[in-house]
């Protein structure tokens, strides 16, 4: 987006953003905004370049690394920023997501023109992609992100390495509708269905393995009373549980059934493997990193986030 430092800044108070990190355009060239709020989150600029913009995001013990890239159209100059990308990669220890306009298309169907020639996959590109192992995060919604006079793109996109696909396993990308631009805006939720709140606000969810837990049926009976009503013991309970469940024990069971459960998801894909032949025995044993991230692609191509109708919305 083509605007002074000051319109920017401005323009993101006015959207509702309190803070805004900003990469000048260039001419009609790049330009990069990132804004955020900080009420439960540390943002932290790592590094800014003129094709992108580098985050680390803190939630208590927690950290997310965010790149927003701008890759430039001239592909000398956009050649440029896969090494600088490479050289910031925090590995696999944490999530990291690099989105934007990548200015390239990984594959020929994501091009579409009524031209005799049309341009060609970024073959750095794709080196670059494939080196990382990145994957793409797919999206809902119209597929290409650019167009203009008879050629369409998608040229935008959200790529993850593999700890993000493990840590965030539903998240999406939504490809929002057109309007006034000839981009399309993309939405990245990691939690989808569910509205961001503080801790102090989240609704009391009960959890169904607690009742495996030995201790449960005592902790009943000690706070449940006869004499008080319904309501009364409702609320008394629920502060009970949540303090309950905090407890050392409660983390270990919870640790427990979520390692039995990608056991026997992992089982699964490695049966699946198999029958389709894979070459699977020359890609790692049962720990590998690669059986984990195609589970979790498998679950995310075959979840239902939107419905086609016939009319093409």
């Amino acid at each position: 987006m083509k605007a002074s430092r000051v319109k920017a800044r401005d323009i993101s108070k006015k959207l509702g953003f309190k803070h805004c990190e900003i990469v000048d355009a260039i001419g009609f060239r790049g330009g990069l905004w990132v804004a955020w709020n900080n009420d439960d989150i540390k943002v932290s600029i790592m590094e800014t370049n003129e094709q992108f913009i580098h985050t680390m995001i803190e939630r208590g013990s927690d950290k997310i690394f965010v790149t927003t890239v701008y890759a430039c159209p001239n592909i000398l100059i956009r050649r440029s920023l896969w090494p600088l990308l490479r050289r910031i990669n925090p590995g696999n220890e944490w999530p990291w997501f690099i989105r934007g306009d990548f200015n390239a298309t990984l594959y020929s169907n994501e091009r579409q023109s009524s031209a005799l020639r049309t341009t060609s996959i970024d073959c750095d590109f794709y080196k670059w992609v494939e080196e990382m192992e990145l994957t793409d995060m797919g999206c809902v919604g119209p597929y290409f992100t650019w167009k203009r006079e008879g050629c369409e793109s998608r040229i935008d996109r959200v790529l993850a390495n593999a700890k993000a696909q493990s840590t965030f396993i539903d998240a999406v990308v939504k490809h929002l509708p057109w309007f006034k631009s000839n981009r399309c805006p993309l939405l990245l939720q990691l939690w989808p269905g569910m509205v961001p709140r503080s801790s102090t606000s989240r609704p009391f969810r009960f959890n169904a393995p607690w009742v495996l837990h030995d201790d449960f049926n005592r902790l009943v009976k000690d706070s449940w009373e006869h004499k008080v009503n319904w309501v009364e013991n409702i609320e008394k309970f629920i502060k009970v549980l949540v303090d309950w469940s905090n407890t050392s024990s409660l983390e270990q069971l919870q640790r427990k059934l979520w390692f039995e459960l990608e056991e026997v998801i992992l089982q699964e894909d490695l049966l699946w493997a198999q029958k389709a032949k894979c070459d699977w025995y020359t890609l790692g044993d049962k720990n590998s990193k690669f059986f984990h991230t195609h589970v979790n692609d498998r679950r995310r191509r075959n979840k239902i986030e939107a419905i086609l109708q016939e009319n093409g919305e």
